[in-house]
């Protein structure tokens, strides 16, 4: 791969570290392309060294720089030649997250709706279920799938067994064994 020709013309001007003068001038030997800048960019060099420019054949350069800068801005050139602010891509990038994050949250609540909407108007399923003991319960409701709600109804007057102080555990805590 060829170097830029910026990085030819600090190579002509001897400005580069000696690392990077070997490395170009291996490159010369395999490239005939860059070789031929490198020699148009010394016959340049020469040309001002043996010719220097006057105070007039700057000026002159300037205004004709002047003259292109000017000739530039008049022209027409398309929207994404031009410059545009930070600001105004940060506003626009802005608007269209918080434009997409109000069109989700309308998606979303529109189809929770719906969800909500169907399972309100799906007939409650009043079940009896005798259990015996707490283990019973448990496998029962651990096996159903697709309940919405469960109450379970205390006998009218429950005799209750109290057999130490009330344990409050973690789910994470939680080892069926230890309940049974």
């Amino acid at each position: 791969m060829c170097p830029e020709r910026e990085l030819l013309s600090i190579y002509v001007d001897g400005e580069l570290s000696k690392d990077a003068m070997e490395a170009v001038a291996n490159h010369l030997k395999e490239c005939p392309e860059c070789t031929k800048t490198v020699a148009r960019y010394r016959r340049v060099g020469e040309h001002l060294r043996a010719n220097p420019l006057s105070e007039s054949d700057v000026e002159s350069v300037q205004k004709r720089i002047a003259i292109e800068l000017e000739r530039y801005r008049r022209t027409p050139h398309p929207f994404w030649h031009k410059r545009v602010w930070i600001g105004w891509v940060a506003a626009a990038a802005s608007f269209a997250f918080v434009l997409g994050g109000v069109f989700s949250y309308t998606i979303l609540r529109s189809r929770s709706a719906d969800t909500t909407s169907f399972l309100e108007s799906q007939k409650s399923l009043n079940v009896t279920i005798n259990v015996k003991n707490m283990k019973q319960l448990l496998d029962i409701l651990n096996n159903q799938q697709g309940i919405r709600e469960i109450t379970i109804q205390l006998p009218e007057n429950p005799q209750f067994e109290f057999r130490s102080e009330p344990v409050f555990i973690r789910a994470s805590e939680f080892n069926r064994s230890t309940f049974r």
